[in-house]
């Protein structure tokens, strides 16, 4: 298998907030002790499509994903949502993270 530095897309993969650095560059203390309350989980999304062309010298990547869930969404009678698994939903509306590589 080929080494890779960035997500490939059409892929599944594991995702988790980081609430503290999201908000750190506001300079704002009550957004601050809000985000360091917060425990944020780790997510199980599909990267869609990337938003940039990737380079080995960024960390950053953008995708559009969607979301994968444990229960349905509310019902959509234009789609069919639902994933061939018990209890996983691949919940197909379209959300931009932006995603850092930790490495190895």
């Amino acid at each position: 298998m080929m080494k890779t530095f960035c997500p490939l897309p059409r892929r599944y993969a594991v995702i988790r907030m980081d609430p503290v650095g999201m908000v750190r560059h506001y300079n704002d203390p009550i957004a601050l002790a809000e985000a360091q309350e917060m425990r944020p989980k780790k997510y199980l999304v599909y990267l869609r499509t990337p938003m940039d062309l990737p380079t080995p010298t960024n960390p950053w990547f953008r995708f559009e994903i969607d979301l994968i869930g444990t229960t349905r969404r509310p019902e959509d009678k234009e789609q069919d949502t639902s994933f061939p698994s018990y209890n996983c939903y691949h919940w197909v509306r379209k959300r931009i993270v932006h995603y850092r590589s930790l490495g190895d």
